[in-house]
């Protein structure tokens, strides 16, 4: 495979998302270690709610299932609780989008979806071996 890259695109990690099934006991552990709840924002789309949780400059995504026909629900049903994405920051969408492209990586997305981090787009796990990658502009 030959990789056609742009400059610098990926500024940063923006967080790691954590599928759980249990939010309180999870963020009991985290809250130990020093973690304290952010933001917490309903995703309709995926019939789910984000808990950003950070300490320092670690931000982590929990997602917690609402109902029992979401994207979450099946993943928590297939998987069970653990890693469900790693999100990078980029500086410019639209050029990531086009590296992507270039490079025949399958996006799960291919219009940016829009939250509070800003807006954003998946590179399918077969694409990422086997992982989900998030890949946000922020606002």
């Amino acid at each position: 495979m030959t990789i056609v890259a742009n400059d610098a695109l990926v500024t940063g990690s923006a967080h790691v998302g954590i599928a759980v099934a249990d939010v309180a006991s999870m963020f009991a552990v985290l809250h130990a270690f020093g973690f304290d709840l952010r933001t917490r924002e309903q995703l309709p789309a995926q019939s789910a709610w984000s808990n950003i949780v950070a300490a320092g400059d670690q931000r982590l995504e929990l997602l917690e299932a609402q109902g029992s026909s979401g994207a979450i629900s099946r993943y928590l049903e297939r998987r069970g609780p653990g890693l469900h994405h790693l999100c990078l920051t980029v500086r410019d969408l639209r050029a990531a989008i086009d590296v992507a492209d270039r490079n025949n990586l399958r996006l799960v997305n291919r219009r940016p979806s829009q939250d509070s981090d800003g807006f954003r787009v998946f590179l399918h796990p077969a694409s990422m071996q086997g992982v989900l990658v998030g890949l946000v502009q922020p606002n």
